[in-house]
């Protein structure tokens, strides 16, 4: 669906309450959901409408500041997708859903 066509819908509280489930695999909403993304707490309040709606259609087109992911491949074929929370001998690698991942830096063989 095309951005014309999102605004040209009447919006429905009801229908809208169940899709935002999706979200909670990577942002908080109202106290629920995980820590991977930035907590959306207000933040439809404070956006236009065409911003939320663009959000909603494509949620990866537009990644904050500090929340992009990387790529981590182990030495053993391993791939891990997630956010760098810190670097050291163990790396914190955080994946949608908000899981952690603990892995040894001398275990990667590649990152982007």
């Amino acid at each position: 669906m095309q951005l014309d066509d999102v605004l040209k819908l009447k919006g429905n509280a009801k229908n809208g309450a169940q899709l935002v489930t999706r979200c909670v695999m990577c942002h908080q909403i109202n106290g629920q959901g995980v820590e991977f993304g930035p907590n959306l707490e207000g933040w439809g309040r404070s956006q236009p409408v065409d911003i939320i709606a663009q959000a909603l259609i494509d949620p990866s087109k537009d990644i904050a500041h500090g929340y992009d992911g990387q790529e981590i491949v182990t030495k053993d074929g391993v791939t891990i997708h997630g956010m760098i929370l810190t670097e050291g001998d163990i790396m914190i690698i955080r994946s949608m859903g908000g899981q952690n991942q603990y892995v040894a830096k001398s275990r990667i063989k590649s990152r982007r």
